[in-house]
């Protein structure tokens, strides 16, 4: 319910969402004791708050870090080191070698094409 609301273009309203699990997911059919208390708003407020708090460091080998970007200024030919410069931050990124150890190391490796036609 909380996925159609929040990604379906044109969706309904909190009071929409309410109205098809009273309405249609509540009947005889449903295990109504799971939605028995559902509110839309507040189902839309637990993702908000879930999706506010940054998560920990990535599993698996993913590590967090920030690139700097030189931007060129159009119709200026400026050299590099007097562009202006931006910070791109909470960038994840994953150590090349991590990955092929990691993909040569699994059990789908024996399912890989490793010589060419």
């Amino acid at each position: 319910m909380i996925i159609h609301e929040n990604l379906v273009e044109n969706a309904s309203s909190h009071a929409g969402t309410d109205a098809v699990v009273y309405n249609v997911i509540l009947q005889d059919d449903f295990n109504r004791e799971d939605l028995r208390n559902f509110k839309s708003k507040r189902e839309n407020d637990r993702l908000d708050n879930f999706l506010a708090v940054p998560p920990g460091e990535p599993p698996n080998g993913w590590h967090r870090g920030a690139v700097k970007i030189k931007l060129p200024c159009v119709g200026h030919c400026t050299p590099e080191s007097e562009a202006f410069e931006i910070e791109i931050k909470d960038i994840y990124y994953r150590p090349l070698l991590d990955t092929l150890k990691e993909a040569l190391q699994s059990p789908a490796f024996k399912h890989f094409h490793l010589i060419p036609f």
